[in-house]
């Protein structure tokens, strides 16, 4: 199954516009993970003044087919999909699927039949809908040992991770996935996930997509942890492709975090 939006690539191969299974060929190339190696990815999506969310305050508002794309290939070529609770609840997580263009290819590339989801939520305070979701696995829930108390009866145990501290630490989850053979590990947000992602250093490479749009006024960015104040590091990224739809404008970029030495 092709895809339809037209793109082009212009960073580092400058090539003519390809769609359709051409397309496809082409994002899993840019977006594969790398062999034998844990790696971590977040993926967000904003306007071009930086805004996460539109006008009813949901990335829904942002996205678009193009986006979708990207997000798909995204999903369709990981192990295991990390959010955070309150983006679930926000945003109306109730499972994953494999994206249907990308069931072929994961069998080709050997990946598991099924997307994990990792629900991050200290409080435990998740929705129905996650816990039990109609489609794909059930998801596994990293909590605290205060969560992992009010989730009691409401989903197996063996679907919980607990954390030992008054917070789930983000370094943590990704031990805990690699433990269990997970190393293909996508974060999904929301900001004050991968604020804490990127402030542990845990994250490899951040996908953002990049709508044409503005969305004047205030609004979170991609790493608001919506704390007040404070000094944060400047986190390096070096740019790895950049590719871009024409309609409506969209910009898919992928962004390697430069370690320090």
């Amino acid at each position: 199954m092709g895809l339809m939006v037209v793109w082009r690539e212009v960073f580092p191969g400058h090539s003519g516009e390809v769609t359709g299974d051409v397309a496809l060929s082409v994002l899993e190339h840019r977006y594969v993970w790398p062999q034998d190696s844990v790696w971590v990815r977040a993926n967000m999506v904003s306007s071009i003044d930086g805004a996460i969310a539109g006008v009813d305050g949901l990335s829904g508002s942002l996205n678009n087919e193009a986006d979708g794309e990207v997000f798909a290939a995204l999903r369709g070529l990981c192990d295991v999909v990390v959010v955070a609770g309150g983006t679930v609840r926000t945003e109306g997580y109730e499972g994953i699927e494999v994206p249907a263009q990308w069931c072929g290819v994961r069998s080709r590339l050997g990946l598991p039949e099924h997307i994990q989801l990792v629900v991050v939520s200290g409080s435990g305070r998740l929705p129905e809908a996650v816990l039990s979701p109609g489609v794909g696995v059930p998801p596994l829930v990293a909590t605290t040992v205060v969560g992992a108390r009010r989730l009691a009866g409401r989903i197996d145990e063996r679907q919980l991770m607990v954390c030992a501290g008054e917070r789930v630490d983000v370094s943590w989850v990704v031990d805990q996935l690699v433990v269990r053979g997970m190393g293909r590990v996508l974060m999904e947000g929301g900001p004050s996930l991968l604020a804490q992602a990127f402030s542990a250093g845990v994250v490899d490479e951040l996908a953002l997509t990049t709508v044409g749009v503005l969305s004047p006024g205030a609004h979170r960015t991609i790493t608001d942890d919506g704390s007040d104040g404070g000094v944060h590091p400047l986190v390096g990224a070096q740019l790895v492709h950049q590719l871009v739809a024409t309609d409506p404008m969209t910009v898919a970029a992928l962004w390697r975090v430069i370690r320090e030495r």
